[in-house]
């Protein structure tokens, strides 16, 4: 929930135009309906769990990281309100932040395999010393960027409310 006013005696809630929380609630459902559909599909299309590939397995989690985002962005959007408490203010920026994360870092283990079978090499992937280190050297990146987030949003967060307390 936004304010319209940066004066403290003057905090009323921005009040959103019905027709903004039509639409939104319209395309955060229909975005849930579509990826539930395409989880489905990937679902009932494996016939044996234990010799799923490693591909396989990265489409199912992007999916699944999507997913979460998506219901987790409608459930708090339309079913809790966010200023109700210190928490369910800083839940959307955690579940964004954490779902953005999750999905770079699959979709992008995702492509370091595509890259690894066009490359044609002979090595296995545990013996490539390049898909090694595009595999744990993007991880540990987006590891950093996740906890730099982390602390960011605990900074922004403790230093917002001191300056309400203050005034």
């Amino acid at each position: 929930m936004e304010f319209q006013s940066s004066d403290p005696r003057q905090m009323e809630p921005y009040q959103e135009p019905v027709a903004e929380n039509i639409t939104g609630l319209f395309v955060g459902l229909s975005t849930a309906c579509v990826l539930s559909s395409l989880c489905t599909h990937k679902y009932l299309s494996v016939k044996e769990w234990k010799r799923l590939p490693w591909i396989i397995w990265l489409v199912l989690f992007i999916y699944l990281s999507s997913v979460v985002f998506v219901f987790g962005f409608v459930i708090i959007q339309y079913g809790i309100e966010a200023s109700s408490s210190s928490a369910a203010c800083s839940s959307p920026s955690l579940l964004c932040l954490g779902a953005y994360l999750a999905s770079k870092t699959f979709i992008y283990l995702f492509l370091v395999d595509r890259a690894h079978i066009i490359r044609r090499t002979t090595k296995s992937r545990s013996k490539s010393k390049l898909y090694i280190w595009n595999c744990f050297g993007m991880v540990a990146i987006y590891t950093i960027i996740g906890t730099l987030g982390l602390i960011y949003q605990k900074y922004r967060l403790e230093n917002e409310m001191h300056h309400w307390r203050k005034k």
